[in-house]
């Protein structure tokens, strides 16, 4: 097994901060980014509903009766 000595992680820390701060912004924290192609579903309307939302499975066990 390979030990790092404390040189090594202090040049690994050193890097990856660095890299953080290298990195371009892009776009803003209150626009959405064109980068996302996560698709979509359709969107499922539930206020004006007749029927209470029930979950859809059963959450309670039933308890045996002796």
């Amino acid at each position: 097994m390979l030990l790092f000595d404390l040189a090594y992680w202090s040049w690994y820390f050193q890097a990856s901060t660095q890299e953080q701060f290298d990195q371009p912004v892009s776009g803003s924290l209150h626009s959405p980014s064109s980068k996302c192609q996560v698709p979509k579903g359709r969107a499922i309307q539930v206020e004006d509903s007749v029927v209470e939302r029930q979950p859809s499975i059963h959450v309670r066990r039933p308890r045996s009766i002796d």
